[in-house]
């Protein structure tokens, strides 16, 4: 079976001229595909051997596939790869940076709220509760049935 697929696979036949010629369309084709395959590993990043290893190791596994069954493996590979550039994430931010941005929200959120107490406490007893419920109201029209 196995001697029968590869002369089935290289076109060998009784004509000397005809099997060259086959052998020739086949080897050429391997050749397109390895200059392909080429200029995909050349794309993998040379400081991730994890990831070139297993790119190299499917590829290789792709030899006994049918012409068919190898278009959809190298679409469902060359996803996969795209995916497996997104699992490398960059490093996270400096701590100082955190921190910076910790401040800034801690900020924006407190100056307001400073800001609406003095408001109230400006108007007075009387009408800061007015000012509130108003403010209170409002907000939460704006925040649940607007946005």
């Amino acid at each position: 079976r196995f001697e029968y697929e590869l002369v089935m696979l290289w076109g060998i036949c009784e004509h000397r001229a005809q099997t060259l010629h086959n052998v020739t369309d086949e080897l050429f084709h391997r050749m397109t595909i390895a200059e392909r395959w080429r200029e995909e590993l050349d794309k993998i990043p040379e400081d991730d051997p994890q990831l070139r290893s297993v790119w190299l190791a499917s590829k290789l596994r792709m030899d006994a596939f049918h012409k068919v069954e190898r278009v959809i493996y190298e679409r469902t590979l060359k996803r996969d790869l795209d995916l497996a550039r997104t699992w490398h994430a960059p490093p996270p931010p400096s701590a100082s940076l955190t921190a910076f941005a910790l401040g800034l929200c801690v900020l924006m959120f407190a100056v307001p709220m400073v800001w609406l107490l003095m408001f109230a406490t400006e108007l007075g007893q009387k009408r800061s509760w007015t000012f509130l419920l108003a403010f209170f109201f409002e907000f939460m029209l704006t925040y649940f049935l607007i946005a």
